[in-house]
């Protein structure tokens, strides 16, 4: 939180922040799965992923990608 004349920074753990978003990648998943059936498609007709803007750097969105579209399930 940045404005003029006020600064407001705060460090928290990993776990603390996947614990404030476990909400939201457990969505995405769902949105994910939902797209998929739609299309008519399971996680293994897709070859490759790609990953664009913030959430792509977050560790435990990426797991979850990875989880769901990896080769080896």
């Amino acid at each position: 939180f940045n404005r003029p004349g006020l600064n407001i920074s705060q460090l928290i753990t990993r776990n603390d922040f996947e614990s404030a978003i476990k909400t939201e990648v457990e969505d995405s998943h769902i949105c994910i799965n939902e797209s998929l059936v739609a299309a008519g498609l399971k996680a293994t007709d897709i070859d490759k992923v790609i990953l664009t803007g913030g959430s792509s750097q977050v560790p435990l969105f990426h797991q979850m990608l990875t989880e769901m579209f990896s080769s080896d399930r």
